[in-house]
């Protein structure tokens, strides 16, 4: 039945209009993290790169500002167009990620147009389940498929693509400098290949990769940090709690709300085994290699199962049943229609300000302007402190959580305090001693809003459905 379907290839382009689509309705403007992203990138381009940490309340915190670039950029843009800058920016970087995933498919595919656009529309799509706002880990996904497509035009076409690979590290060590070793993770199936090669047939090519990625590593120390930033997730990553307590970061489970996008991606995976194994169309060394190293990583860190749709799931594409024959040209009416649509939605969206960014505790920060000074002493918790960082207030706590563990700010264990404090098994008594907060903003899953609901050293100034604001009581 599918080998029957051949659609013109003027046709499958059009089909790319189903994730520009979905995307322009599913992105979301409630990201927390961005707001400590916009702290960063104002803070380089006001007064340089800060060797402590400058946000939170926490003084002569070791600090290395990993995605300085990311940070530049989304502020750049928010300080000129606002929310919807933002917005504009996700959506041009998801376009260059569906281009580079369709010349990817190309490449696999032997230039099979339908098997290539089908493949990545369905990429495209799973992705929007994860990183649909304006992160580091954006331009990490759309820097990790150009890698994998220049490794394979090297394997496939000896092409001289392969040079670029030390621009791809500059550019990846200063955006999202955490997953900067994933450049050398992801050549290792490729070096494992060309050195069967050269075992088989004596193909030198090997040697060429192998200064390459020399080069490329040297490269590594143009950033701001120098080896600090290299080997950030050395010390960043494989933390224990921060797996256990940060639902990205934790491994694959079927608990809300990671139960739908885990199915998702046990059925892709599935299906791309089923294909690997039983289609007479065998995968290659470095496939297999690349397949099963990042499922390894997909099973450790759910935020790695979007890894695994932009650089392991592409090769499905290779399988597919469709060939296209028939090349008759598509109305260019059609065209106009499909873009008259897309810019419709786009301009519905953002006069509803469906891009705005939300900040859902800006009541409790004009609430601070008026009554209070910056140097206060405040209480916010991971998911709170970044709002109130950002309007210029020192919190103890945001969601940076690699920046509040010993072992990257050479001081104190805070990530691990906050978890105690919010589950309520350290006394909460000797914690508000040891801090001495004038203000506490504090949610209803945090024990301290159960806690100060009894304890006359604070009262509530400001309440809303889940989240109170605590003064301390002057004696």
């Amino acid at each position: 039945m599918f080998k029957k379907y051949k659609p013109s290839k003027y046709l499958c382009y059009l089909y790319f209009i189903l994730p520009i689509v979905v995307m322009l309705n599913t992105y979301s403007n409630k990201e927390s993290d961005i707001w400590f992203l916009l702290s960063y990138g104002r803070k380089v381009l006001t007064n340089g790169f800060p060797k402590y940490d400058f946000l939170s309340m926490h003084s002569n915190l070791s600090f290395v500002m990993q995605q300085w670039l990311s940070a530049v950029s989304f502020y750049s843009v928010y300080k000129v167009l606002g929310g919807t800058g933002l917005f504009l920016l996700v959506f041009t970087v998801n376009l260059l990620i569906m281009y580079f995933l369709y010349k990817l498919c190309m490449l696999i595919t032997d230039n099979k147009v339908f098997n290539s656009v089908i493949t990545v529309c369905v990429i495209d799509i799973l992705l929007q389940t994860f990183f649909l706002v304006p992160r580091p880990f954006l331009y990490s996904l759309l820097l990790f498929i150009i890698i994998i497509y220049i490794l394979e035009l090297f394997v496939k076409k000896n092409s001289k693509a392969i040079y670029l690979l030390p621009i791809v590290s500059l550019l990846l060590i200063n955006f999202h400098a955490s997953m900067w070793l994933c450049l050398f993770i992801f050549s290792m199936p490729f070096l494992v290949e060309l050195f069967y090669l050269y075992y088989k047939h004596r193909d030198k090519r090997i040697s060429k990769l192998i200064v390459i990625l020399f080069i490329s590593f040297l490269v590594g120390f143009i950033n701001p940090y120098g080896i600090k930033n290299m080997f950030y997730s050395l010390t960043s990553y494989g933390v224990d709690i921060i797996n256990k307590e940060i639902i990205e970061m934790s491994n694959l489970t079927f608990k809300e709300p990671l139960d739908l996008p885990n199915h998702f991606f046990l059925v892709s995976l599935f299906i791309l085994l089923s294909f690997m194994i039983f289609n007479k169309k065998k995968p290659t060394i470095r496939q297999i290699f690349l397949t099963f190293g990042v499922i390894y990583m997909a099973f450790s860190n759910f935020r790695n199962v979007s890894i695994f749709y932009a650089c392991v799931l592409p090769y499905l594409s290779m399988y597919l049943p469709f060939e296209e024959t028939n090349t008759k040209e598509i109305p260019i009416k059609l065209y106009i229609s499909e873009i008259i649509i897309v810019l419709l939605i786009l301009g519905i969206n953002i006069n509803n300000n469906k891009y705005y960014l939300k900040n859902n505790n800006q009541k409790y920060i004009d609430y601070l302007d008026k009554y209070a000074n910056k140097d206060i002493k405040l209480y916010a918790d991971y998911n709170n402190g970044s709002y109130f960082e950002y309007s210029g207030y020192r919190p103890y706590m945001d969601s940076r959580a690699e920046i509040f563990i010993k072992k990257n700010n050479g001081k104190e264990d805070i990530f691990d305090e906050a978890c105690k404090v919010k589950k309520g098994t350290i006394n909460y008594k000797k914690f508000l001693q040891k801090y001495d907060f004038d203000y506490i903003i504090v949610e209803d899953d945090d024990s301290l809003y159960y806690y100060l609901k009894n304890d006359k050293s604070y009262r509530v100034v400001l309440k809303g459905k889940h989240k109170k604001l605590y003064k301390k009581e002057v004696k």
